[in-house]
Parts: structure tokens; C-alpha cells; sequence
């Protein structure tokens, strides 16, 4: 489970760089899911939780990060 979420962390860090072709709003969003990440361990009823969603780019505008993807 940590393999898995150190390697959801790394595919996203490029969304952190101060040259990454992201709206402020995307980055945010990017920024809520990697949180989301790193407390994936409290939250309750770990490791049988839902991991959170990658946000998605749409019409310039990103979602919030919050519910569950499949790997």
C-alpha cells in the first residue's frame, strides 16, 4: 500500500513544479489529492479505504480530489 501511494505521489509531482501547465485551480486540486494521499494511513478503516480520486482536467477547470479511483 505505501509502494503504491509513494508511486500515485510521484507520477503527480510535476503538478507542484512553478512551471507546470496547470491553472491555479488545477494545482489546488492536484495539491487536495496528494493530502489526501498522505493521510490515507488515518483514515478510518485503513488499509480498507477507497483511494482518492485523481483530479481530472476539464474545460480548464479540475475536481476536487475527494472519492475513490481504481488503480
Amino acid at each position: 500500500l505505501k509502494a503504491e501511494r509513494a508511486q500515485r505521489l510521484r507520477a503527480t509531482d510535476w503538478t507542484q513544479m512553478d512551471d507546470a501547465p496547470l491553472t491555479a485551480l488545477e494545482k489546488t486540486a492536484y495539491q487536495t489529492y496528494r493530502q489526501a494521499l498522505r493521510d490515507l494511513p488515518s483514515v478510518p478503516g485503513f488499509p480498507d479505504v477507497p483511494w482518492p480520486t485523481l483530479p481530472t482536467i476539464r474545460d480548464g477547470a479540475a475536481s476536487s480530489g475527494e472519492g475513490a479511483v481504481d488503480p
